[in-house]
């Protein structure tokens, strides 16, 4: 009913009895005079007058007649429901900031107060927090007088905070989408890059199509404001050799195509940076280049040698880590970040596949001299949690056929699979996993159920 700043005007009213100006409300509480005013009304609407009644005099102010004392205590006694702790409200003004250097729209101190109903002070405390959290992707808050706070940083940085907390789930998506001031149609978007991805036989995972919508919607957005990334010649030439930078650039002009919305040359090389680390679906007789030939096998010798687990005969296993690894060695080297939701899952439910992991990746670390991060160390951890489940079940085939529809990543969607054959063992074969996106153009005659991870409405 109430919040915990309504809860404390109460309080201060029932003190004072005699009657009180807004203006000692508000020293009291440390917020505007305004705002306890706002308040106020807010708390009259809402109080039964059976229980107390505010009254409001020009000579003594705000003055409270409490007729039922139990129930009123009940009241101010109560946990409210608006209170939220700090970290949430850390959050929440980290949030603010990012939505608004989105949109380009300075942050006052002020407002962000007011929606909190805390005081500046309170504030200023929080955003101590909040700078310490944007040293992650090296941004800072600036503040400029009469004029509100914004965020400041490389372009690139900036637009990883930004897909990071607005593009992350659903809902954060939808809300900044209806906010965003280009006309942009996501169905659409999403269909363009299905049809482009089929031309050059580029498969993402569902993980990874939603995350290039995601950027491809930061981008336009970014390069609409004049906010633009740039590349030196050597990044350029090394993107151009990639065939996801002739996917970009015609993922790019179907926008425009569709949308007028253009951007410049160089967004191109920012796009297909994104699509060259995100995770894919690939054959199993695709051809993987030599260094991550290499690499795969150098980090199964190191697992064999310090653990003592021999995975050289899991051809699933050895394909999955040279997938992985496809995607992740362009991530390092471009210092694209990658949280991982499933983290802390992976290291309670498998620590020895993430302690498997920690171990192989130093084979990464030591050839590309760069740290990894728990997050892609927590993805890797998914093959190995798989490759020991393997382990323990056997090769039988089952009686039925079955297809997994998985958004992830091809590393989940393999653990996926062998969760399945080992609780069906001796029952159901899975023939395939394959993201959602690839149902409807699937013959899926030979099987006889299909599993999946994601809403049936998403299976488009």
């Amino acid at each position: 009913m109430v919040t915990e700043r309504q809860v404390k005007i109460l309080k201060i009213l029932k003190q004072h009895k005699s009657g009180i100006i807004a203006e000692e409300i508000a020293r009291l509480c440390g917020v505007s005079a305004k705002t306890v005013r706002t308040d106020l009304k807010i708390i009259m609407s809402k109080l039964d007058k059976k229980i107390a009644e505010i009254f409001i005099s020009r000579r003594i102010g705000y003055s409270i007649d409490i007729h039922n004392t139990v129930e009123f205590n009940k009241i101010i006694d109560v946990k409210t429901t608006n209170h939220i702790d700090d970290k949430e409200r850390t959050k929440y003004i980290l949030c603010s900031l990012i939505e608004a250097a989105f949109l380009s729209e300075p942050l006052k101190q002020q407002k962000l107060a007011d929606d909190l109903y805390i005081s500046l002070s309170t504030l200023k405390t929080n955003l101590r927090d909040v700078k310490s959290k944007l040293e992650k992707y090296d941004l800072s808050i600036v503040n400029f007088k009469n004029y509100g706070m914004t965020l400041e940083g490389n372009e690139r940085d900036m637009r990883h905070c930004i897909a990071d907390y607005l593009f992350n789930n659903q809902q954060s998506r939808n809300k900044i989408l209806a906010q965003i001031p280009l006309k942009i149609d996501i169905g659409k978007v999403h269909s363009i890059i299905i049809r482009v991805m089929s031309t050059y036989d580029i498969m993402l995972t569902d993980d990874s199509l939603e995350r290039l919508i995601g950027y491809i919607v930061i981008t336009l957005v970014r390069a609409s404001q004049e906010h633009n990334v740039t590349y030196m010649l050597r990044e350029s030439k090394n993107i151009e050799e990639h065939r996801e930078f002739f996917m970009a650039t015609a993922i790019l002009e179907e926008i425009y195509d569709n949308f007028k919305i253009d951007v410049l040359a160089s967004e191109n090389y920012y796009l297909a940076e994104h699509i060259i680390a995100g995770n894919k679906y690939t054959p199993t007789d695709s051809q993987i280049n030599q260094q991550i030939q290499s690499l795969s096998e150098q980090m199964l010798e190191r697992v064999l040698k310090i653990v003592g687990i021999d995975f050289s005969h899991d051809e699933t296993l050895r394909q999955g880590l040279k997938t992985h690894l496809e995607a992740l060695i362009p991530r390092i080297r471009f210092k694209n970040r990658i949280h991982n939701e499933v983290l802390d899952v992976v290291k309670n439910e498998y620590p020895l596949a993430f302690q498997i992991s920690v171990i192989a990746v130093k084979v990464i670390e030591e050839t590309e001299n760069i740290t990894i991060s728990e997050d892609e160390i927590g993805y890797l951890a998914v093959h190995f949690g798989a490759a020991l489940t393997r382990m323990n079940i056997n090769a039988d085939r089952s009686k039925q056929s079955a297809y997994i529809v998985c958004g992830s990543g091809i590393g989940t969607a393999i653990l996926l699979k062998s969760k399945v054959e080992e609780y069906f063992k001796g029952l159901l074969t899975v023939l395939n996993v394959m993201p959602g996106y690839k149902l409807k153009t699937m013959n899926l005659d030979n099987a006889d159920v299909i599993i999946s991870t994601i809403p049936e409405d998403n299976n488009c």
